[in-house]
């Protein structure tokens, strides 16, 4: 969380009145399109419309949230619904909320709310360092989407999500029509990679969407769909992709790695996180980062924004959300990198409204993703992530 979260107690709330609660049986019907194929027990309990024109997004809340809300309709304090206001734990969740855009919090006899609600909630640091290589990628990223923020939440977040994409060369890209073609420069005929992967796991491409290629374990499975996925990035220069995918596939087979993946065509091969690797904890992915660091020491590096350095950031990690967690916010969205691109982008995009004088968007943003259990220096997770989020989603722009 930030540095200096400033406590709550005797501090008195309202209910954002831009904001209007329904239940998601009253919901509209673009909204009940956009439910419609989740299962009904992950459903949002609630809905917030924003008014016309307001600059608000429509959000998603979770029980909890909805009779807080419902609570400060009249101003007051939050204890009696939502326990004491000192508590740490209390003290985020509300930090979410007002920064939200939710509730709002009084400041010398006004309510405010979202970005210009950073003075009574926190001391914000005067900077935030970026740690290695991957951490001032990470920033430049940010920086960067900034500068994009009169984009929509949609496409900032893609923009965010493929930020150091690298062209590749001609006389690379001319090889590679096809993912046949892809597999053929990744796995000649009679190579010790191809014969691996023909022994020790199972093709699983036309099962994984989205211009991969992909093998399973024979005796592997991905663990509870409620338990989170670590994943292992591995973003080497494309030039040395042959070498590297061969040396890695050595190592992955002899490990507790359950999946691994690598784009099948030249436009996913240009993404930094072109080639992942898949496991149950975090020890496991450690062990086996700590094997494919020696194995592929010295190759050059692409690099992955928002993602965890090993080393020099040829190797990286994140943990995908559990599916379950995030069916309502964003139907099939579980991966580590798009959940913070989107929270990102939302950051931003509100944070257009911030006053003069305060603090930059981009900074904004990143205190606002290390409320949610990010560390924005060394984009890592926080321990217990997932269990500790209060649910509020923005869904609908």
């Amino acid at each position: 969380m930030p540095a200096h979260l400033k406590p709550f107690d005797g501090a008195v709330f309202r209910a954002n009145p831009f904001y209007q609660l329904a239940a998601v049986g009253r919901t509209r019907h673009r909204e009940k399109q956009f439910f419609s194929a989740s299962p009904q027990h992950s459903l949002p309990y609630a809905i917030l419309h924003p008014q016309p024109r307001c600059g608000l997004f429509i959000k998603t809340v979770c029980r909890q949230t909805a009779d807080l809300f419902a609570s400060l309709e009249t101003p007051g304090l939050v204890a009696a619904r939502f326990g004491a206001a000192g508590d740490l734990k209390r003290r985020r969740d509300l930090a979410r909320l007002v920064w939200d855009g939710v509730i709002e919090i009084e400041y010398h006899g006004a309510f405010l709310s979202g970005a210009a609600a950073c003075e009574p909630i926190a001391e914000l640091d005067t900077n935030i360092p970026a740690r290695g290589p991957l951490g001032r990628l990470s920033l430049e990223a940010v920086r960067h989407g900034e500068a994009l923020a009169s984009l929509d939440i949609p496409n900032l977040t893609n923009r965010l999500y493929g930020y150091h994409r690298k062209p590749i060369v001609p006389s690379i890209r001319g090889r590679l029509r096809s993912p046949s073609d892809v597999f053929a420069w990744l796995c000649p005929p009679a190579s010790r990679v191809r014969a691996t992967l023909e022994r020790a796991w199972i093709d699983a491409s036309s099962h994984t969407p989205g211009g991969w290629l992909a093998w399973s374990k024979h005796s592997a499975s991905p663990g509870h769909a409620r338990s989170p996925t670590y994943k292992l990035y591995i973003s080497p220069d494309e030039a040395v992709l042959p070498e590297v995918f061969s040396r890695a596939v050595q190592v992955l087979t002899d490990s507790p790695a359950f999946a691994v993946k690598i784009a099948n065509d030249r436009n996913g091969l240009a993404r930094a996180d072109k080639c992942l690797a898949y496991f149950r904890t975090p020890s496991e992915l450690r062990e086996t980062a700590s094997h494919l660091g020696s194995a592929l020491r010295g190759f050059p590096v692409h690099g992955v924004p928002f993602t965890a350095a090993i080393r020099n950031g040829l190797l990286s990690w994140g943990v995908d959300p559990p599916r379950a967690s995030d069916s309502w916010s964003t139907p099939g969205m579980t991966s580590w990198r798009f959940w913070i691109a989107s929270r990102l982008a939302t950051a931003l995009i509100s944070a257009k409204s911030m006053p003069k004088g305060a603090i930059e968007r981009w900074r904004f943003a990143l205190e606002r993703l290390r409320l949610d259990g990010v560390d924005p220096e060394w984009w890592r997770p926080e321990p217990g992530l997932w269990d500790d989020l209060v649910k509020i989603e923005t869904t609908i722009p």
